[in-house]
């Protein structure tokens, strides 16, 4: 049997905005997606595409900007046996650029995800 929650108002006990309206509102990520070396998106949040830059450098482009260009951002390399990391190397209000990296140094095409808290504009 299925459970369902409705509510137009969460508050505290003494009538204020609750902690936890706040923090899903303000703490939650925005944007979240995972591609393969094709740069097609394979799942996601707020991500119209993904658009492949050259050898493991993607583009991240969202349905909704954010506020500003600078907010908290996560990536990583995943699937992949071998040894390497993510980077974003710019970001936008509408988009962010992530770069994947073998071990040394040099780009590689490798499945990535990546998430991004900040406020939607």
């Amino acid at each position: 049997m299925a459970s369902e929650l409705r509510v137009n108002t969460l508050k505290d006990a003494a009538g204020n905005n609750s902690v936890a309206t706040s923090f899903v509102a303000n703490g939650s990520a925005k944007c979240g997606s995972a591609h393969g070396t094709d740069a097609v998106l394979d799942s996601g949040f707020n991500v119209s595409s993904i658009t492949d830059q050259g050898t493991g450098t993607f583009d991240t482009n969202y349905t909704n900007s954010f506020s500003a260009a600078i907010n908290v951002y996560s990536s990583t390399r995943f699937g992949t046996s071998t040894i390497g990391f993510t980077y974003i190397l710019s970001s936008t209000t509408s988009s962010h650029r992530v770069d994947s990296a073998g071990h040394a140094g040099s780009l590689q095409d490798k499945p990535c995800s990546s998430t991004v808290h900040g406020d939607l504009a």
